[in-house]
């Protein structure tokens, strides 16, 4: 496998993870919601679910370097 395919390959995994995560997350948000819950509760789970998802990319995510 050729480098440039390795690494955009990886760069592919790490969004697509990031992309099914953040689907879940509107998933969320719409059952919470539909279920008229208040909104200040759902915040600190918003806030660690970006910042996961923040910190994974940035962790995984590999620079165009070939």
């Amino acid at each position: 496998m050729q480098p440039w395919n390795k690494q955009n390959l990886v760069s592919f995994a790490v969004m697509a993870t990031a992309a099914i995560v953040l689907v879940f997350t509107g998933i969320m948000f719409f059952h919470y919601f539909k279920a008229e819950c208040p909104f200040w509760a759902i915040i600190p789970s918003a806030a660690a679910i970006v910042y996961g998802v923040i910190s994974f990319v940035k962790k995984y995510y590999q620079k165009l370097d070939y």
